[in-house]
Formats: structure tokens, C-alpha cells, sequence
């Protein structure tokens, strides 16, 4: 075997360079067309239309054929007692809005009230 010249071991890397590059970029096309769906799909009905057809209709009547959810039995109505409660939560949103307005002018107090603490030691 004899000794390759730098230029003819550059000149070989490259040839290896390039060839690498094209079984690459084969790939990684081919690798494209794989992941491209609706492609594959589109020519897969193209070729076996009956087949796609008779599929979506022994779907559809398989879907069909699957129980309907039974309705709910009414509940028993709410005592007297608890009817009213429906005032109590109006009652809380509105107190729940009132603090959240207020929630400033309350920061403001309780961090007014530390520094006069702070102070005083």
C-alpha cells in the first residue's frame, strides 16, 4: 500500500465529505415523505377508494350501535333550610369583590403601619 500525499488524502476526505452528504440529504427526504400524512393518505384513497369507503361505513355503524348514556333520575328537592343558601353565595361573591377593591388601600395601611414600627425601635 503507498503512502497518500497530503493533497490526495484532502482530496479523498472530500470525496467522502460529499458522498456522506448526499446519503444524508436521501435520508432525511425520505424521512419527510414518511412523516407527511395527509400525503400518504391522500394517495392511499386514491388507490383503495372501496376500501376507504366501506371502512368510514362499518365505522359509522359500528359508532352507531354503542349504548346512549341512560338519563339522570331527578334528585329529591332541597329542604327549606338550605334553599336560602343561594343568598349566602351572592352575599360572599360580593364581599369577595369588595375586598379585592380594597386590597391597595389595605397594602398601603399595613406597610405604612410597619415602617412606623420599625421606626420606633
Amino acid at each position: 500500500m503507498a503512502q497518500q500525499t497530503p493533497l490526495e488524502r484532502k482530496e479523498a476526505l472530500r470525496t467522502a465529505l460529499e458522498l456522506e452528504r448526499v446519503q444524508l440529504s436521501r435520508a432525511l427526504n425520505a424521512t419527510g415523505e414518511d412523516l407527511n400524512v395527509p400525503a400518504r393518505m391522500k394517495r392511499s384513497f386514491e388507490h383503495q377508494k372501496t376500501a376507504w369507503i366501506i371502512g368510514a361505513a362499518l365505522t359509522g355503524w359500528l359508532i352507531s350501535r354503542i349504548p346512549r348514556r341512560k338519563a339522570k333520575k331527578p334528585t329529591a328537592p332541597l329542604p327549606p333550610g338550605l334553599q336560602a343558601s343561594g343568598h349566602a353565595a351572592v352575599g360572599l361573591a360580593v364581599l369577595k369583590i369588595l375586598f379585592n377593591a380594597s386590597k391597595p388601600f389595605l397594602t398601603a395601611l399595613l406597610a405604612r403601619k410597619i415602617s412606623q414600627m420599625s421606626g420606633r425601635r
